[in-house]
């Protein structure tokens, strides 16, 4: 049976993302089950979305919307998202140190890239993590981890391409290094489509480049299981897949 095959379509009959971007509920529902490489484990792409987005801005969800549905808007506008408020910063001393709103419990990606207080008190922080860290230290490097998850969202930085060789990591959906030219090629240009389709809130093309996508990741996927079949071993583990 292909990786994929158990799609479930949700009884929706659509869904928005938080700047008015529509996707299908039946290309929502195949990306959910997509696997990740994630911390070392494989896990589907729903788990993952929801793991990342606690982590950045601290709750399980970021507004109304469905974890996975406000990781595709990042991923499909990154340019919207390095300015959005989304990054949980819950310490006020920490607000205040660092110049952020006192009361404005979240910031923004592209404030803390550009705060030079910020990547200041990051090193001295670091530091102090051999030596044992007071309250606002810690707070200071939950923050650096958020800022560092967004980073890999808005860089697509998502390990999401099968390798090649079992005794390696699966690959950055933009960097499928080790496989012929074209297939590297037809992956960065499908996902790109995929992420057009949603931007350009159009079901057809969405649909029709989900589809593909996934069919070359299944494609690609079974490289890996014949090294398996052939007596290889793979690190990475897998979360309930």
């Amino acid at each position: 049976m292909p990786w994929f095959s158990s799609w479930i379509v949700y009884p929706v009959m659509t869904w928005m993302i938080s700047a008015g971007t529509a996707m299908p509920p039946q290309s929502l529902a195949a990306v959910k089950q997509l696997p990740i490489e994630y911390d070392g484990r494989l896990e589907r792409f729903e788990q993952f979305s929801q793991e990342v987005v606690r982590k950045i801005t601290g709750q399980a969800r970021f507004g109304r919307e469905e974890p996975i549905v406000t990781v595709l808007h990042i991923l499909a506008n990154p340019a919207t998202w390095r300015d959005r408020d989304c990054i949980a910063v819950s310490s006020r001393p920490l607000r205040v140190y660092l110049g952020l709103d006192h009361e404005q419990a979240y910031t923004s990606y592209a404030t803390l890239a550009h705060s030079r207080r910020f990547q200041a008190a990051l090193l001295l922080a670091q530091q102090a993590k051999l030596l044992g860290k007071a309250p606002v230290e810690r707070e200071l490097l939950a923050v650096a981890e958020r800022f560092d998850a967004m980073s890999r969202l808005l860089s697509h930085e998502l390990n999401l391409v099968p390798p090649p060789r079992l005794d390696e990591e699966w690959l950055p959906i933009l960097r499928p290094d080790g496989y012929p030219a074209d297939q590297q090629v037809a992956v960065k240009r499908i996902w790109a489509l995929f992420l057009e389709a949603i931007r350009e809130e159009h079901p057809k093309r969405c649909d029709q480049a989900a589809e593909q996508l996934l069919y070359l990741l299944e494609n690609l996927k079974a490289v890996t299981e014949q090294a398996a079949e052939d007596g290889g071993t793979s690190r990475v583990a897998s979360r309930d897949l």
